[in-house]
């Protein structure tokens, strides 16, 4: 799991092996680049600063709003600017004798004294010895101060000069009065400045490759080449001290690194790429929360992009969303708000109200005859199925709706023959209507040929999920969570569809010591089929908080079973049900050919209830948006939906 492997991570940095770690915590952003712990780790395994900044500059592009990250980079970007150097003002004062001034640049090289008035303003500094033991070299305003050795360079043969003491600061840089000498002409001042350039040049350049590069790394500008950077030697603070104390990484405390760090490629972390199949649609929210929510964004048709990032509000309507369904020819939308059945095109406009109205407002035993409730679309996209005092299928072609079985209300002194009927699935061919019984204790399942006719024999539906096989001869049902009103011990089933007969392929009892739990299944087009499982002792499950794992089997759920992935997902947290949160199972909703599916469950018990892309070839697991959300459904690929 992703804490796990940071966990993992901060320890290898603690120890001192950045470089272990940062393979570690470049994975992890690959599969999650919104992790801000993360970047702030890998950070602390970067050697240089160029290398820190990259990748905060890529941590703001994904969590924009990181203000550790953004105070960091200010930091960097900071210290790597060296500190502009104020321009040295010539102090005014009374002059001083001429002996107490050193002799005009030229008269150092060997040339003829000149008159100072007509030498460019060039004040010398007095030399000041270095110590020969000094590993480091000096900065660079002793640099200035050392003798100049172009007098030897020019002219060998010439004595070294002699340099008088410093004057005092405030008559350092008065110009003496020069000596009446002969007059020089144009020629010879273009010569003397010609010179006195090449001596400038020279000088600077012997100067630079002397003391530059040695100057500059302990300025912070460069590193030394083929040199080992550590915290002294740079004269910098380390990057621990730099983000601390605001940038903290929540797991433990900040570290400080080794003194030495091996230089590496920069670093660029480059996410996996997300590409959904075709857009998914969704109710913004948890089923089961805040009725009082005010946000118009809460419990409204969204739709994310195949990039699975991207959010688009849909639907603006003053009351809840509660049910939804998409076209799969035309990504039209049937959803239900304020007892209101809603038709919509792919982006929520054109809206039309279809059937139902505001319910009463004193609630009444028979309310579920009135209720709109499951709109479904046919597999063509031409006939709309829904529940409304029974199941009802609406003809887009005529406008005409059709009652295809009405609800049974039983008179006051016979309550269990109370029948509710709502659409759950069409059959693959449209031919049959998978529908929901409800008004009883246990809820129960049954047939419909959507043709009319009577239906088949009902069966046993607590806590069920369906899925038709390609024939529409055949569903599965899996109960992933044990226990309810109808003392179901979850299993996984086959149901005949022509007549209602229940196999039992992997079905618990109240005396198995040991529990097969089944959910969300999808059977491929290579006849696999597809669940995510959990086995454990019966006494070891703690309520219905237990994760399951992503599998394959043969068809009978049993044969050659076998597990594609550590990752564990946590679709139903009883604790947080019975404390009042939501009491969504979490979903699961397959792509097509079964090579993905895409999540609304937790990583952790207890933990928050996100969007997940799941592959099935055991590529990591991927977070999608962070808003939460049910009643998941495709949209159409290359559609009116974009």
């Amino acid at each position: 799991m992703t804490l796990d492997r940071l966990s993992e991570a901060i320890a290898l940095i603690k120890a001192g092996r950045q470089d272990n770690a940062r393979p570690i915590l470049l994975q992890i952003l690959k599969e999650d680049p919104r992790n801000e712990t993360a970047w702030l780790w890998l950070v602390q395994t970067l050697p240089t600063d160029e290398q820190r900044i990259a990748a905060l500059e890529q941590c703001l592009k994904f969590i924009p709003n990181s203000q550790r990250a953004r105070l960091g980079l200010e930091n960097l970007r900071a210290r790597k600017t060296p500190p502009a150097v104020p321009p040295v003002e010539k102090p005014s004062g009374p002059t001083l004798p001429p002996a107490q001034v050193k002799p005009p640049f030229s008269q150092q090289v060997g040339q003829t004294p000149a008159s100072r008035q007509e030498l460019p303003d060039l004040p010398l500094r007095p030399a000041k010895s270095q110590s020969s033991s000094s590993p480091v070299p000096a900065p660079l305003a002793e640099v200035e101060k050392k003798p100049s050795r172009m007098a030897a360079l020019v002219n060998p043969g010439a004595p070294a000069p002699t340099l008088t003491p410093e004057p005092e600061p405030e008559t350092a840089f008065r110009r003496p009065e020069s000596k009446k000498g002969p007059r020089l002409n144009g020629v010879d001042i273009g010569a003397i400045s010609l010179i006195v350039l090449i001596v400038l040049s020279m000088a600077g350049y012997l100067l630079w490759e002397r003391f530059g590069p040695a100057v500059a790394s302990r300025l912070g500008w460069v590193s030394p080449a083929g040199s080992t950077a550590t915290a002294s030697s740079m004269g910098t603070q380390t990057a621990a001290a730099l983000l601390a104390p605001t940038i903290t990484p929540t797991l433990t405390e900040t570290f400080t690194p080794i003194p030495s760090i091996t230089p590496s490629p920069t670093v660029t972390v480059t996410p996996i790429p997300i590409s959904l199949p075709a857009p998914v649609y969704f109710i913004s929210g948890l089923i089961g929360g805040d009725e009082s929510d005010p946000s118009p964004s809460s419990y409204q048709v969204w739709r994310m992009e195949t990039n699975g990032i991207t959010l688009t509000q849909l639907t603006f309507e003053p009351s809840r969303v509660v049910a939804l369904d998409v076209s799969p020819q035309d990504g039209s939308l049937a959803y239900i708000s304020n007892n209101q059945l809603i038709l919509a095109d792919a982006n929520g406009n054109n809206r039309q109200v279809l059937a139902g109205g505001p319910l009463p407002a004193t609630p009444s035993e028979n309310d579920g005859a009135i209720e709109v409730s499951s709109p479904v679309w046919s597999p063509d996209g031409k006939s709309l199925a829904y529940g409304l005092n029974g199941v009802n299928i609406y003809t887009l072609a005529t406008g005409k709706t059709t009652s295809l079985i009405a609800d049974t209300i039983p008179a006051a002194d016979k309550p269990q023959d109370l029948r509710l009927y709502e659409p759950w699935s069409w059959s693959p061919d449209g031919r049959r209507i998978l529908a929901r019984i409800g008004g009883q204790e246990c809820d129960s399942m049954t047939i419909l040929p959507a043709a009319g006719g009577n239906p088949p024999a009902s069966f046993n539906a607590e806590n069920s999920l369906f899925i038709w096989t390609g024939d529409s001869q055949t569903l599965y049902s899996a109960n992933p969570v044990p226990g309810g009103p109808c003392d179901s011990q979850g299993g996984l089933w086959r149901v005949d569809a022509a007549t209602g007969t229940v196999t039992a392929l992997d079905a618990n009892t109240a005396d198995s010591a040991v529990l097969h739990l089944y959910g969300w299944l999808k059977l491929t087009p290579a006849g696999r089929l597809l669940y995510f499982y959990h086995e454990a002792p019966a006494a070891a499950l703690n309520g219905q908080t237990f994760p399951h794992n992503l599998y394959s089997s043969d068809p009978d759920g049993v044969t050659d079973r076998t597990v594609l992935g550590q990752e564990q997902f946590y679709f139903f947290d009883e604790d947080q049900y019975l404390a009042g949160g939501s009491n969504t199972f979490g979903e699961v909703l397959w792509s097509p050919d079964g090579s993905l599916a895409v999540l609304f469950a937790a990583r952790a018990a207890g933990g928050i209830q996100q969007f997940w892309l799941v592959r099935t070839d055991g590529s990591p697991v991927l977070r999608l948006t962070d808003m939460p959300g049910s009643h998941l459904r495709w949209g159409v690929p290359s559609s009116g939906a974009h």
